[in-house]
């Protein structure tokens, strides 16, 4: 059902010369601006932590998006809300190797699904950092998060494995997780 909501949308404002808007979220140093990076210019750049927010084009098949990154540090989490208007799609970034984070990071995931706004919006989840020793294995997220109870049965979600500094495509888990957000727009999600 919250694809059709996201094909009115995208209906009302156009799809050939507008950008479909994704927000990307999630606590500061989980990768998010390297995932953009990897994401648009298809390389590894050596980034700094973002003070405010990053917005790169991404094309994909038929689809153009507008990512935008915004910082994941504790003073600018309650700036998140005002970046949500015309979002059709939110990209959650997790450092899978920073487990003494997960609460704080599964709160804060809380409070931004919790936003009306986003209610209908597919959730893309990056389990990151996949190559680092001891990262959380994706099973192990989905518990820790309670994404079950957390996301529901009737919000289109996924999680998926990334290795953000990763320069192959196949590795990086990047190019399906951008796939997934596609199809999940593209779809009603009553299938």
């Amino acid at each position: 059902m919250g694809g059709v909501l996201v094909r009115a949308v995208r209906k009302l404002f156009g799809n050939g010369s507008k950008k479909t808007r994704l927000l990307m979220l999630g606590l500061d140093a989980a990768g998010k601006t390297t995932v953009l990076h990897n994401l648009a210019l298809g390389e590894v750049v050596e980034t700094t932590p973002t003070l405010g927010f990053n917005v790169r084009g991404i094309e994909h098949e038929k689809l153009s998006f507008d990512v935008w990154d915004v910082a994941g540090q504790s003073r600018v989490r309650p700036l998140w809300k005002h970046y949500i208007i015309q979002s059709c799609g939110l990209i959650w970034v997790i450092d899978s190797t920073d487990m003494e984070r997960f609460y704080e990071s599964k709160d804060e995931l809380a409070t931004i699904l919790a936003e009306p706004e986003l209610k209908f919006a597919p959730v893309l989840i990056l389990a990151n950092k996949q190559d680092m020793e001891h990262a959380a294995s994706v099973d192990t997220i989905i518990e820790e998060f309670d994404l079950i109870d957390l996301l529901g049965e009737a919000r289109t979600w996924t999680i998926m494995p990334t290795i953000a500094t990763a320069t192959d495509p196949t590795e990086s888990g990047l190019p399906a997780a951008l796939e997934w957000m596609a199809t999940a727009l593209n779809t009603d999600g009553d299938s």
